[in-house]
């Protein structure tokens, strides 16, 4: 389920796997052309990200509920005839 970006070796043997998804960081590995891992050669650090609350993922019904409560808010404030994005 991760976005995969490869780069392979002048020989062909080898390849740089780089990849992630929107709750994993950035991983790099060297992969033999089977797909045996090698080595593992970087992984993104987010501690500092995390410490200060951030979260990497935010689920689809997290994210409706969040617009939705917004264009709510809008349409409230447009009804009570203040000023909105909504009712430009």
């Amino acid at each position: 389920n991760a976005n995969h970006d490869a780069a392979w070796s002048p020989n062909g043997k080898y390849f740089v796997d780089n990849y992630s998804t929107p709750d994993t960081p950035a991983v790099s590995v060297l992969r033999e052309m089977t797909g045996k891992l090698v080595v593992n050669l970087e992984k993104t650090d987010v501690s500092r990200l995390t410490a200060t609350g951030w979260k990497p993922r935010i689920m689809l019904a997290d994210g409706l509920a969040s617009t939705y409560a917004w264009w709510a808010g809008q349409q409230i404030t447009r009804d009570a005839g203040g000023s909105s994005a909504a009712s430009r």
